[in-house]
């Protein structure tokens, strides 16, 4: 997790802790909902939804800040050899293991060839039962084409890497949501087509340049980006709150309501919490990878076991990330778990 030259960078930790947390808060939201709980507290759920949505992002801006250069600490075979033990493997197992318990668990309820399609699509996709590890397909993604991007950005300017953010935020992140929040894409006859480099790609750059730049320190920049954020909060709230589905529309990673309030909290966290370590904010940060693998199962069993009602549902939040730091951090003891959760 966040690490530059072997030192704990503060900021980088605490933005680690705030993304893991905020998967937390999301997925438990989601089964407040599955369990009809939280009916009459919908304004509630809705703020919690725009207040934990950057979650993803900001993972994804992290893994910009610390491998977006990693050429100028170790070499490209290095690289994917670290990914695979951090990342690509633990995946692997934690995938076969609740793949093993879906079968276990769905033995007399599924058809063998309807389990053996959930494995194999589960596996491909991120769609893992028991889990939600869609985003780390995405996020292996972007480690293949990690040494092409790291190459690009250290030739550019500055100029011309602020210059490529924005252009990757106006036609991914504007204009495409824009029309299609419209609802009339084929009616105006605009097609929507993918850029050459786009997805996650804008986060990791945005992560890199805010982290190697001092944006950050210029009241004017901090200010005009954190004002847009609460407006584009307020919006989403808006569109979230009035949504009668699980619209793309609304939950779009790569649009402008995402991508604003994700950069204002990263400047933010980088220009007040200066410092190198802080014991506290280590021990959760150390923990984050072990809690994306395990909290969606924790989750689903915390709820089946003690569902609570309305309101005290929200209450599961916490209890539910402290769980799962617990979990991690005793796994974490043994030489032969450990790697299941780095």
């Amino acid at each position: 997790m966040p690490q530059m030259n072997n030192k704990r960078i503060l900021y980088l930790d605490i933005i680690n802790v705030v993304s893991c947390f905020s998967v937390v808060a999301l997925h438990c939201d989601s089964y407040i909902h599955q369990y009809n709980h939280a009916d009459n507290i919908w304004w509630l759920r809705v703020l919690i939804n725009v207040l934990f949505y950057n979650a993803v992002p900001l993972f994804f801006m992290l893994s910009g800040a610390t491998l977006v250069g990693y050429h100028k600490k170790y070499d490209t075979k290095t690289f994917f050899r670290k990914r695979i033990k951090k990342t690509l493997l633990p995946f692997l197992a934690m995938s076969l293991f609740f793949s093993v318990l879906f079968v276990i668990s769905a033995y007399d309820d599924k058809a063998p060839i309807d389990i053996v399609k959930t494995i194999i699509v589960g596996f491909l996709t991120g769609n893992v039962p028991f889990t939600t590890y869609w985003f780390f397909i995405p996020l292996f993604l972007l480690y293949v084409f990690m040494p092409f991007i790291s190459i690009m950005v250290e030739h550019l300017t500055e100029k011309q890497l602020i210059g490529l953010i924005g252009l990757l935020f106006i036609l991914q992140s504007c204009i495409v949501p824009i029309i299609s929040l419209s609802n009339r894409i084929s009616w105006i006859g605009v097609p929507v087509h993918s850029l050459p480099i786009c997805g996650y790609v804008l986060y990791a750059l945005l992560g890199y340049y805010i982290t190697h730049s001092n944006i950050e320190k210029s009241n004017k920049a901090l200010t005009s980006i954190v004002c847009l954020a609460v407006v584009m909060l307020a919006f989403r709230y808006i569109l979230v709150y009035n949504a009668t589905s699980h619209s793309p529309k609304v939950f779009n990673y790569m649009a402008v309501y995402a991508v604003l309030p994700s950069v204002a909290i990263f400047m933010m966290v980088k220009r007040f919490c200066i410092g190198t370590n802080n014991r506290f904010v280590t021990l959760l940060a150390k923990r984050s990878f072990g809690v994306f693998l395990i909290q969606q199962f924790v989750i689903m069993m915390s709820f089946k076991l003690i569902p609570p009602p309305d309101i005290k549902a929200l209450c599961m939040i916490p209890l539910v990330y402290l769980v799962c730091c617990t979990i991690v951090y005793v796994v974490q003891q043994f030489k032969f778990t450990k790697w299941l959760m780095p």
